[in-house]
């Protein structure tokens, strides 16, 4: 990570901050989806959104393109740059008047040979659901746009798909072409939060790369394809948001990314629910050290098995944790008894809590390895 100096352009006092991925789980990611446009920089920076996946950007003028950037860099917003329509199936492939020609692979190359000595641009997020949006004759495309971004970048490259057991044909090809994967499920409201721990378990399992997670903050019947209403595709609620981020977490993620901003800001009650979502992302990143500790855990600990919950112990800095997540509806009491006792954990509906475990003098626990990285 490197430090720059403290700015005030954009609007505020921050430190811009340039990330560069682990899979360690020394520091969380958290993002958001959002169009191109620059409204959105500041309140993302101070909440501690850091990062940002902004569609259209390739299609826009050069120097659009540098100002935005500019305006990233000022605020600490790192662009995770899309390049996600460079393909000829794509209703909404970039017309790029700077670059001159219309070749997708060496389209992405130009992009990525202009930018990527910019210091905003964090990574590039080559492919949105190839599995359904390229069309298996075009997944060749892939390969040929992943080998351009490399002849003209060292930055990483992301990609995003379906869950793993909905994907799985492509998602060993798609493992090979890219840094970063990133996965995403809407299950609000017809199917369960438990279906964002099914997407990160699905892939942090199988492949030894960092993992982004999205988890859904828009309602479904904000996109007319859906044909729903407010009711029938509602936005998900403020319990069900922070069970789904903390569920992602336990599963693997290396980073949370929330789609999107632009429905966020355009759905109900926004000043409350962003003020809420804000206090996640600080949660977050507090919590985060402790759930994805590698430390051995030196307490004996049991806990019992209740449909809905999820449950680990965690070892960080000397102390052991249990780290809970009830998915359910319901309230849910849950007993653990471990080598410095037993206690129980009272949940609420959609719960989730990191708490301290007590343990006999002498059983602190202690990091015996190192934590694997990429």
């Amino acid at each position: 990570m490197v430090l720059k100096a403290p700015t005030t352009l954009c609007g505020c006092m921050l430190l811009v901050v340039l990330s560069s991925v682990t899979a360690t789980g020394d520091e969380l990611m958290l993002g958001f989806y959002d169009r191109a446009d620059t409204s959105g920089f500041e309140m993302l920076a101070d909440a501690g959104f850091e990062y940002v996946i902004p569609y259209g950007l390739e299609g826009r003028k050069e120097s659009y393109i540098e100002k935005y950037l500019g305006v990233a860099s000022r605020c600490g917003v790192n662009v995770i740059f899309s390049v996600k329509d460079c393909h000829k199936r794509s209703k909404w492939f970039p017309k790029v008047d700077w670059c001159h020609t219309d070749d997708p692979d060496e389209l992405v190359g130009c992009i990525a040979k202009r930018f990527d000595g910019h210091e905003a641009v964090w990574g590039w997020y080559m492919a949105d659901e190839p599995s359904v949006s390229w069309g298996k004759l075009n997944w060749p495309q892939l390969g040929a746009n992943s080998r351009s971004i490399r002849r003209n970048s060292s930055k990483p490259i992301v990609v995003s798909d379906k869950p793993f057991r909905r994907a799985w044909l492509l998602w060993g090809y798609l493992s090979g072409l890219c840094d970063v994967l990133m996965t995403h499920t809407y299950p609000i409201p017809d199917r369960s939060v438990v279906d964002v721990w099914d997407a990160a378990r699905g892939l942090s399992k199988r492949y030894k790369k960092p993992l982004i997670v999205v988890v859904q903050v828009h309602g479904k019947h904000q996109y007319a394809f859906t044909k729903t209403d407010e009711i029938s595709g509602r936005l998900p609620t403020m319990n069900e948001i922070r069970v789904m981020s903390y569920l992602a977490a336990m599963g693997g993620a290396d980073g949370i990314f929330y789609y999107s901003l632009f429905d966020f800001r355009a759905a109900p009650g926004f000043e409350e629910r962003w003020r809420f979502l804000s206090g996640l992302a600080r949660e977050l990143k507090a919590d985060h050290p402790i759930i994805s500790s590698q430390e051995k855990v030196s307490a004996r600990t049991d806990v019992a098995k209740n449909d809905g919950v999820y449950a680990s112990v965690r070892c960080f800095e000397g102390t052991n944790y249990l780290v809970i997540v009830n998915s359910t509806p319901e309230p849910q009491v849950v007993e653990t008894s471990f080598s410095g006792g037993t206690t129980t954990v009272e949940l609420s509906p959609l719960d989730a809590r990191v708490l301290p475990l007590r343990t006999e003098e002498g059983q602190e626990c202690t990091s015996l390895r190192e934590k694997s990285g990429p």
